[in-house]
């Protein structure tokens, strides 16, 4: 059996990161390790892992100054010795057969090099009540994925596939792929698995009932900061045009063109009106794929002129 590396990041969770501990002991796949880096907690984490640090072997706890949540989950990357890596926040959850599952998949499939299964939100400690979405209104939103990077970045361009912990990957595209942006604080791991797609990693779904992942809702999870959210979707289209200056081969020119739109319409709305032109008419006469035209370019940096 081939070693899962599950790493936590977590800061002042000591409430609710036993609980995330004991769906890890509960796991029907039993070779794994976890990583729990405390990113600076001044709760009582430290405490609450001890005891289970002492009692599992598989269980180790790093300390790290506050650095935030990339740092971590870089500290990590950097400790793991497992063939596949597991991502998991310190107040959720995996049902016990998420890891059999998953690496089952994986051991049967050597092309692919992350899967993902569905995720359900709950609301804090119920867990009678799950959603498909973090607003309890039930809605599915996460794309069912089984074809190429390429399909895998048509939807990356418009908006995250899943979230962290839904998916298991191959720890040998994560070193290829290299460390989460620090610099980012929000959107990190939708940067991440748009890095993933774009060096030509392939994405599976799964579709099992018994694979998904559990994601807490309270009113400190990151997900409902929704100003902030916004703000890391607008760094996302900033990074994505970062990322084809520095690796224009990677991806296919359609994409290339349909990103730099996408971005120059954001320029535009941010009332950057050179910035967004320009970006915009560097893709004048190229073949798209994505719903940013030339004409959606130009329509918006006649509106924003005119707001002037």
């Amino acid at each position: 059996m081939e070693t899962v590396t599950i790493i936590i990041p977590t800061h002042n969770y000591g409430r609710y990161i036993a609980e995330t501990l004991d769906s890890l002991r509960n796991q029907t796949y039993s070779n794994w390790e976890c990583l729990i880096i405390d990113d600076g907690s001044a709760d009582d984490t430290a405490a609450v892992v001890s005891a289970y640090v002492a009692s599992d072997s598989r269980f180790r706890y790093i300390y790290q100054d506050c650095q935030g949540v990339s740092a971590a989950r870089n500290h990590g990357l950097h400790l793991a010795t497992g063939a596949y890596i597991q991502f998991l926040d310190a107040d959720d959850l995996l049902p016990p057969p998420k890891l059999a599952r998953h690496v089952g998949y994986l051991q049967q499939h050597p092309e692919a090099d992350i899967v993902y299964s569905s995720v359900r939100y709950f609301a804090n400690n119920d867990q009678n009540k799950l959603s498909f979405s973090f607003d309890m209104a039930n809605i599915e939103w996460m794309p069912k994925l089984d074809a190429t990077p390429y399909s895998a970045l048509s939807h990356l361009m418009h908006r995250n596939i899943m979230p962290i912990h839904a998916p298991l990957s191959r720890a040998g595209l994560l070193k290829r792929v290299g460390p989460f942006s620090s610099s980012m604080k929000h959107c990190e791991d939708w940067d991440y698995w748009f890095r993933c797609a774009a060096i030509g990693g392939q994405i599976r779904y799964l579709d099992a009932a018994d694979a998904i992942a559990l994601i807490r809702i309270h009113q400190v999870s990151a997900s409902q900061d929704g100003a902030a959210m916004l703000v890391g979707g607008r760094l996302m289209m900033e990074q994505f045009v970062n990322y084809l200056r520095k690796h224009p081969t990677h991806i296919r020119r359609s994409q290339q063109t349909a990103l730099k739109r996408m971005r120059a319409i954001d320029l535009l709305r941010e009332r950057k009106l050179t910035a967004g032109l320009l970006l915009g008419l560097s893709t004048a006469g190229q073949p798209t794929e994505g719903e940013a035209s030339m004409r959606d370019v130009l329509f918006w940096f006649k509106k924003m002129l005119f707001a002037f």
